[in-house]
């Protein structure tokens, strides 16, 4: 049930940011989405030092880029990478290797789901759901 709350404000956090209109719009994804993530992990057992948890909020929060500074196209496969591997100060208590495997997932998922759905509305909920969805992948094995 964690994962599905959780699930759903992402995706209303996300769109939410996506839609502006407002001061601080970005803010909402950047901060919002970032608390709910680890707050998820939190929520979920994890037992981390201090660190880990501001540090992985602070990579969220400003690695929320698209890329489109490569070549003037979003690069939805490397947000979802990145905003994956923005938890990886947590690898002194989860692997390495299902942080990393949770970030190729998300990549994976956010590319090709962007590739699929053209949609603003459907991209961007997906996009934010993903963040919380992905997260029991770093509990395989443990």
């Amino acid at each position: 049930m964690t994962i599905l709350i959780s699930s759903i404000l992402n995706a209303a956090l996300y769109r939410l940011a996506g839609e502006g209109g407002f001061d601080n719009a970005k803010l909402i994804r950047r901060l919002g989405c970032s608390l709910v993530t680890v707050g998820t992990l939190f929520l979920m057992g994890l037992s981390a030092p201090w660190w880990c948890w501001v540090t992985s909020i602070f990579l969220m929060s400003i690695l929320n880029s698209y890329f489109d500074f490569i070549d003037g196209t979003d690069n939805y496969y490397l947000h979802g990478l990145v905003q994956g591997l923005a938890i990886l100060p947590f690898m002194v208590v989860i692997p390495w290797w299902l942080i990393v495997a949770r970030a190729i997932v998300m990549g994976l998922f956010m590319g090709l789901w962007c590739k699929y759905f053209m949609n603003v509305w459907v991209e961007e909920l997906g996009r934010g759901a993903s963040l919380s969805f992905t997260l029991p992948i770093l509990l395989i094995g443990g």
